[in-house]
């Protein structure tokens, strides 16, 4: 799954990924000065939340 910035995070920042019963699936380190990142989620089909710590969170749907 690719994660894409306008601007690049000036500071290290913590993704997380839970299913929609809040299971916590992944989480990643997203480091600090780049615009597009690529997080590696389990084999896992659905609807997934992705909360990126200080920035909020947005429903994913993977195939």
């Amino acid at each position: 799954m690719s994660i894409m910035f306008d601007d690049k995070p000036q500071q290290n920042l913590r993704c997380k990924a839970f299913t929609t019963n809040g299971k916590l699936v992944c989480t990643t380190l997203l480091p600090a000065h780049s615009t597009e990142y690529t997080i590696s989620l389990p084999n896992i089909h659905g609807i997934v939340a992705i909360q990126i710590d200080g920035m909020g969170s947005t429903l994913v749907r993977l195939s």
